[in-house]
């Protein structure tokens, strides 16, 4: 392999020059390196003589390609907020495992094509007693059949919820506000009834949206609203849920209480609802779930550290008498 040095026209170096009869001269100066570059070829050296010259002080300086500028420690911190920021603007759940989807959007399809069915059974006259669909029911669907072990999605949430949203919107538009003032008015009450109830749900805020967008139907049937297609179609989705999700190895209603009082890693019920409650994570898991999660963390370190699934048993020698 060779090398071809690149020559340039005005290059010149203070480092002297070595003749043939092994003499010392100056180094040329431009004119006479333009005038040999015109007249002999470009030389070409061999890889280790070329790594001679590159290693000598005649051999052209200047900052190496590999070479990044360093950053500031303010530079390095804004980078990482930067790199953190745009992180949590990604997914923030894992991806679901297996046939999981499938088996939720089935349930939700199955759950409101009964409600559709149960609505065609009205003939013409179900939209004058209620038998129609709404919009919040698809939300409903969705947590009832994708996160069955949600504190929202439980039977209770869901029941109460729309049933306790649907009041309060029905009333608000009686009244006869503006529709603006009106939506403001039925959502936040909506929410104070379900947060009184102990009963989130948050198709609920759907349900007092939608009962005022649907004001001239709900004025002309009143608090019969409430009732159908509110409470019928909950109900309704929630039967479907309470089968199909059993049927398919899911557990629900997930949150029971046990037939005794159990101590999850050394702390009681009260404890851990304690906890749930300080870190704002009181809708978003049960305690019961918690401490499921609790116990299935023990055990997973007890198998790491011994190879069994129970923690093992440490006994202490007793103290002699004295």
């Amino acid at each position: 392999m060779s090398w071809v040095l690149p020559w340039a026209a005005g290059f010149s170096c203070s480092a002297p020059f070595m003749t043939e009869a092994g003499g010392r001269s100056e180094a040329p100066s431009a004119s006479t390196a333009t005038n040999n570059i015109a007249r002999d070829p470009i030389p070409t050296l061999e890889h280790g003589a070329a790594a001679h010259y590159l290693g000598s002080p005649c051999a052209p300086r200047g900052p190496s390609p590999d070479a990044r500028p360093s950053m500031s420690p303010a530079a390095k911190r804004r980078a990482i907020r930067l790199r953190r920021a745009l992180r949590s603007l990604g997914p923030a759940m894992p991806r679901p495992s297996g046939g999981e989807p499938f088996r939720a959007a089935l349930g939700a399809g199955l759950a409101l094509l009964a409600c559709g069915a149960l609505v065609s059974l009205g003939g013409t006259g179900g939209a004058a007693a209620g038998l129609f669909l709404i919009a919040p029911l698809g939300a409903t669907a969705f947590l009832l059949f994708a996160v069955p072990n949600s504190p929202l999605a439980q039977p209770w949430s869901a029941v109460v919820g729309n049933t306790v949203s649907a009041v309060v919107a029905v009333t608000v538009v009686l009244l006869g506000p503006p529709q603006p003032i009106a939506a403001g008015l039925a959502v936040f009450w909506a929410i104070a009834g379900m947060a009184a109830f102990r009963a989130m749900h948050p198709p609920g805020g759907a349900v007092a949206l939608a009962t005022v967008l649907s004001a001239p139907v709900v004025q002309e049937m009143g608090f019969g609203f409430v009732l159908a297609p509110v409470l019928l179609d909950t109900v309704a989705l929630v039967g479907v849920a309470l089968v199909f999700n059993r049927l398919t190895g899911r557990r629900y209603p997930f949150r029971q209480v046990p037939a005794e009082p159990r101590s999850h890693a050394g702390l009681s019920a009260e404890d851990l609802s304690a906890l749930l409650h300080r870190l704002n994570q009181s809708a978003n898991i049960g305690t019961e779930d918690f401490g499921r999660l609790l116990d299935a963390a023990e055990a997973e370190c007890a198998q790491r550290r011994t190879g069994s699934r129970s923690a093992p048993v440490i006994r202490l020698p007793r103290r002699a008498a004295r």
